[in-house]
């Protein structure tokens, strides 16, 4: 075969002499329809064969061979003739057997080219007669669209790309905003499942609790899945994979060995890469078109996190305990990187290292600056740590999402607390940066401001997701604005560009600790606007009522800790004493699953749970030779209920709508109908229950151009309760339930949406206990 493809090229040089030469009386161009789509598909069949280790999947191009779709294949093939394009291509594709198929295959090939670069098919088959092809210029498509390829079995299908969500919020502004609505009001009760894709065959056990929310770039889906938490390439239309990625780190370790949260997305032209940081916390960069790591980043394509973070201390960095789990953000070419430490309630010991904010070079590796999160000797913020704590002192990572101005080229960084959680007697003053919102210029590291919602934390308030950075309209005056929710029920309202706040935010007097050596801060920020969309703090009217009997044994119960308003200290266990109620507990109020906003009305969507708990200290240090004074009681942090029912009123989780731009409360329901444990409880038999009282988790919010879509969470970590299976879609004004779709399995991370050839997609990350993690694509049947 090989020889008749010579003696073929060898009777058509003359002609193809003159094409190179420019010569050519050409009357047609690619885009007169010059294929039929049968040779698109067949073409796309032989590309997976033969092309696509070099070129990729999207014909993006890899290391081994160039993009063949996107400008820079027009730049090299436009206004040439189309005989020219097919005497290369023959003459160097495939790479290990240049000349290898025959004519009519290399016909083949080029029809599946041209249709990628959104070119359309026509009636007549492209010849494979050279001759014939000189006459057939080169011309890109009259219709500027991104289109993608993606390799469906055995058959191809050009695809346009209508909406592509590029960040694990979708943009870096944290919105979990799209402008689409092919789902809307009126078609939204046909929703079915267009494809699942399971996690189960990622590592030897499988992961129940899957909160990966995937991205979707350049017409393929980007995930991650199992405890070495693979990068997988998915057809976002069919669900099926095009490449894995998997590094194995041996014995190396995490403080969270699981799939993470997802990716990070970087497009440069025609260069494109899918960043992950994995459970042992190295950054490892991956060429989108092949899923291998980029030669040029760091070394192999990977740098190890812990390097420097040994710096104050003798350790190994095999020892050090941090670790990732949330994608980061990359802001000019610059990928900024928190960290995230073990749970903090019972330190091993006071002095740690600190998880230091820094900056990578998304094309090198090479690190570029460092934030201290505790500042160190000559640093801004070394006079709010007394006794040289800072010194010694760890943690203060940043483990949630992060928000970026990309004009402005300003990073938003929350920072958690320091070591420990629940006690500061180690750390006097009030600890900055811990549990502050920090803009940082990303391109050199420098703080540009600052706000600390909470000083000298004991309460493990962390701030627990990105900003919403949004443009409010607040007294006809519009306002650059970063809106940081919080786990204590409150929204933190601030000039994204100065850090002032746009409503008054004023420092009320909070109890003060009792606990030796503990000295908690007289005053805590209260912001005036918006109102709490939680309740702060707990007394007796808040207990649950619904017959004299259970509100006389939950007083019984309340009165077995200390409680109070909000931020009321954590105070040693006794016999007489259980402990502190928190309320709302640790776990929020507002925690990773973020909110949706809409910047089309600035209406903000929080999902929060109404979670009471408790907090004992003990000189019980659970280390043995620990250094820590005091640390967190034994025995959890669960509060029992009157008969087994909640404490609390409901609501127990909620959704609230407000408008930021008023800084008022537009409404609130609860987040799911009234549990079966409440509803058939025996000593509620008669009685008048609501018939939404929502549940103990927080369900992931989306919200389009026509809906505010929500899931009830999965109640799979720590004290969560409930979750379950509904997903539904809201009416943005009112909360009005529009529809119903019942998911496989309870949604366990966050959904996301795109648009592929005029259809919208909705894909929610499921699982349960006994149910492996799946991602379940939605779209309206027909």
């Amino acid at each position: 075969m090989a020889s008749g493809i010579k003696n073929f090229f060898s009777k058509a040089a003359g002609v193809l002499l003159l094409v190179i030469a420019g010569v050519s009386n050409a009357q047609t161009t690619t885009r007169d329809g010059v294929f039929t789509q049968q040779q698109a598909v067949s073409g796309g069949a032989l590309y997976l064969r033969s092309c696509v280790e070099c070129h990729g999947i999207t014909l993006s191009g890899g290391e081994a061979g160039p993009a063949l779709v996107g400008g820079a294949f027009w730049s090299q093939w436009q206004d040439q003739s189309l005989a020219a394009f097919f005497q290369i291509t023959a003459s160097t594709m495939p790479v290990n057997n240049p000349n290898g198929f025959s004519p009519e295959q290399y016909a083949d090939m080029l029809a599946f080219m041209l249709q990628q670069n959104g070119l359309p098919a026509g009636e007549e088959p492209l010849t494979a007669n050279v001759g014939d092809l000189v006459a057939i210029t080169m011309e890109p498509s009259a219709v500027p669209v991104r289109v993608a390829s993606l390799l469906n079995g055995a058959s191809t299908a050009q695809r346009v790309i209508d909406y592509e969500w590029l960040g694990y919020h979708n943009d870096t502004h944290a919105t979990r905003y799209a402008p689409l609505d092919q789902i809307n009001r009126d078609n939204v009760q046909n929703l079915e499942v267009a494809w699942r894709w399971t996690t189960v065959n990622h590592g030897p056990n499988p992961e129940f609790n899957y909160e990966s929310t995937p991205i979707m770039a350049d017409g393929v889906l980007y995930t991650t899945a199992g405890r070495r938490r693979d990068v997988v390439a998915i057809d976002p239309v069919t669900g099926e994979n095009l490449w894995m990625y998997r590094y194995d780190e041996g014995a190396r370790r995490g403080p969270r060995v699981n799939s993470g949260r997802g990716v990070s997305y970087w497009r440069d032209g025609d260069q494109s890469r899918v960043i992950v940081v994995t459970p042992g916390y190295y950054l490892i960069s991956l060429d989108t078109a092949t899923g291998k790591p980029d030669p040029d980043f760091g070394g192999n394509g990977m740098v190890d996190l812990r390097v420097g973070q040994e710096d104050r201390f003798d350790i190994d960095i095999e020892d050090i305990p941090s670790g990732l789990t949330a994608p980061p953000v990359i802001v000019d070419g610059v990928i900024v990187i928190g960290a995230a430490f073990p749970s903090g309630g019972s330190p091993r010991s006071k002095t740690g290292p600190a998880g230091n904010i820094r900056g990578y070079d998304m094309h090198t590796g090479e690190m570029l600056w460092i934030f201290h999160t505790i500042p160190q000797e000559g640093e801004f913020g070394t006079e709010t740590w007394r006794n040289n704590s800072n010194t010694f002192t760890g943690n203060a990572g940043s483990w949630a999402t992060m928000s970026a101005d990309q004009e402005r080229s300003i990073v938003y960084v929350p920072v958690e607390a320091a070591t420990g959680d629940m006690y500061g007697g180690h750390r006097p003053g009030d600890n900055l940066f811990s549990q502050s919102l920090v803009a940082l210029d990303a391109r050199t590291g420098e703080r540009i401001w600052h706000y600390q919602l909470i000083h000298h934390d004991i309460w493990d308030y962390d701030p627990p997701t990105a900003p919403v950075l949004a443009e409010l309209e607040v007294d006809g005056v519009i306002i650059p604005a970063a809106i940081q929710v919080s786990k204590q029920g409150m929204v933190y309202t601030l000039n994204r560009v100065t850090g002032e706040p746009v409503w008054p935010i004023v420092e009320r007097a909070v109890p003060q600790s009792k606990i030796p050596g503990e000295q908690t801060s007289p005053t805590q920020p209260f912001p005036t606007k918006p109102a709490p969309f939680e309740r702060l703090g707990l007394s007796e009217d808040d207990l649950l009522d619904w017959t004299p009997e259970i509100k006389e044994e939950a007083i019984r119960l309340l009165n077995e800790y200390t409680y109070g308003p909000v931020y009321t200290p954590t105070t040693m266990t006794t016999e007489t004493n259980k402990g502190t109620l928190f309320m709302p507990g640790f776990g929020g109020g507002a925690n990773w699953q973020g909110v949706a906003f809409d910047p089309e009305t600035n209406m903000l969507y929080i999902p929060s749970t109404s979670h009471p708990m408790s907090i004992g200290l003990t000189e019980d240090t659970f280390f043995e030779g620990s250094d820590f004074d005091y640390a967190m009681a034994r025995g959890g942090f669960g509060v029992q209920g009157p008969f087994g029912l909640p404490l609390i009123k409901p609501p127990y989780g909620r959704i609230t709508a407000i408008d930021m731009n008023e800084g008022e409360h537009e409404w609130m329901m609860a987040n799911a109908d009234t549990p079966d444990e409440i509803l058939n409880h025996p000593r509620l038999q008669g009685v008048d229950i609501p018939e939404r009282t929502g549940h103990g988790d927080r369900g992931g919010l989306l919200v389009t151009r026509s809906l505010l879509f929500a899931g009830e969470g999965a109640g799979l970590y720590g004290g969560q309760t409930g979750g379950g299976p509904l997903f539904r879609a809201h009416d943005k004004a009112t909360g009005e339930i529009i529809s119903e779709f019942e998911l496989p399995a309870k949604q366990t991370g966050l959904p996301m949406t795109y648009q592929i050839d005029g259809v919208q997609y909705i894909v929610v990350p499921i699982g349960d206990r006994g149910f492996p993690g799946e991602l379940v694509a939605l779209r309206v049947a027909g």
